[in-house]
Parts: structure tokens; C-alpha cells; sequence
């Protein structure tokens, strides 16, 4: 398994161990869904990227960018200001958590994230589908 791989897999489990979550938490390489099926919140974990530069004859400085999409299909029946404003806890409580925190079953020491844009408005008005997108850095010095 690469760095990546093992990297996504352990925020997978951290989310899983963590949060105790009652909706599908997910490592994935293709994160293609149609949108008009999602239903309960879902959480994908995808390898986004990795960059590695060398800061010593010995040692490079390996950083990797790990994306968490969070989405899940709103119901028209209800106020959509108020199911927005429960997925964007969810994603806050994700970037809380996880601020900061080194991966254990990985090694990785968390470098920053972002979170831009916070949710994709096309996915609300055109799918009724909140959807956001995480990213996390994390640094593997060897």
C-alpha cells in the first residue's frame, strides 16, 4: 500500500473510531456518485496528492493532500437552511478533530487544511445534494 493510501486509510479509521458514525465512512479511489441517489450523509476518503522535496542528503520531507467529501441528499420537505447548517457541523466537527492531530497508524504529522469552498452550491440547487470537501496535509519526514 503507498504512503497515500495508508495515510487516507487511517483518517478512514480515525472517523470511524472517533465519531461512531451511523452513515457510510468510505476510502475511495473514484469518488463518482450520481448525485440524485445519495441519500444519508456520506463520508469519502480519497488520496488526493503528494509532493516530496529533499531537506537533507538523508531525508526528504513527503507532504500528502487527503480529501473528505462529505455529502448527503436534502430533503425538499425541509427547511434547507437548517439541514446546510447541520452538514456544516459536521464538517466543522471534522475540522476540529482532526486539527493538529497526528495519524498514529500512519505516521503523518498534520501540516493544515482547507476547506474551499465550504459547499458546492451547484450541488444545492441543482441536485439537492450538500456536498464539501476537506483537505487535509499531513508530512512524513524519511
Amino acid at each position: 500500500m503507498s504512503q497515500l493510501d495508508e495515510i487516507a486509510k487511517a483518517v478512514v479509521d480515525e472517523i470511524v473510531e472517533a465519531f461512531k458514525p451511523t452513515y457510510l465512512v468510505k476510502r475511495a479511489y473514484v469518488p463518482i456518485y450520481d448525485l440524485k441517489e445519495i441519500g444519508a450523509l456520506r463520508v469519502t476518503v480519497i488520496g488526493r496528492g503528494d509532493a516530496s522535496e529533499a531537506i537533507s542528503r538523508a531525508t526528504t520531507d513527503d507532504q500528502y493532500a487527503i480529501d473528505v467529501g462529505i455529502q448527503k441528499k436534502l430533503d425538499p420537505e425541509q427547511s434547507i437552511e437548517s439541514q446546510v447548517d447541520a452538514c456544516l457541523e459536521v464538517v466543522q466537527g471534522y475540522k476540529d478533530f482532526f486539527r493538529l492531530r497526528r495519524l498514529t497508524k500512519a505516521d503523518a504529522v498534520w501540516i493544515g487544511q482547507e476547506n474551499d469552498p465550504v459547499y458546492f452550491p451547484d450541488h444545492l440547487l441543482h441536485d439537492g445534494v450538500f456536498t464539501s470537501v476537506l483537505t487535509l496535509y499531513y508530512r512524513v519526514l524519511r
